[in-house]
């Protein structure tokens, strides 16, 4: 277990430093794989208890250099 504060109650700023925190590792994950992230907040809040954190992954989409020379050479 990391050496941060133990947090014992989930409230709003405790699951947006959560989520903030989970977003840059993911973001290192998705990165290694050529993926995208983006964060969609989150949701579900049982106060005090839990929350679920919202990520969409998806593959970026082309940029307009590499469609040119695509259809340039086919």
């Amino acid at each position: 277990m990391s050496k941060a504060n133990r947090i014992t109650r989930l409230t709003s700023a405790a699951c947006e430093q959560i989520q903030a925190r989970m977003f840059e590792a993911c973001s290192k994950i998705a990165a290694d794989h050529g993926l995208v992230i983006e964060s969609a907040g989150w949701r579900g809040q049982e106060p005090g208890f839990s929350f679920e954190p919202a990520f969409r992954i998806s593959i970026p989409a082309p940029d307009c250099a590499a469609r040119r020379q695509a259809s340039q050479s086919g």
